[in-house]
């Protein structure tokens, strides 16, 4: 993993770089996948435990993107 929520990851479509939302993905679209730091608000105890990826089911603790990529 390289970028997990509360990080906002966002997908564009490669042909016109609109953004592409969850419901308008499809199987064979063609896009890129770019990710921004959550602010503040998000990044605190409380935020990580309402939008981090174990709030998604995920069994992994968030760690800010920029850590991860140091």
């Amino acid at each position: 993993m390289d970028v997990t929520a509360p990080d906002l990851i966002c997908v564009l479509s490669r042909e016109n770089s609109m953004p592409i939302t969850n419901p308008n993905c499809k199987k064979g679209d063609e896009v890129v996948v770019i990710g921004y730091p959550a602010p503040e608000e998000w990044r605190t105890k409380r935020g990580i435990e309402t939008l981090g990826p174990k709030a998604f089911g995920f069994d992994y603790e968030y760690i800010p993107m920029e850590e991860r990529f140091k």
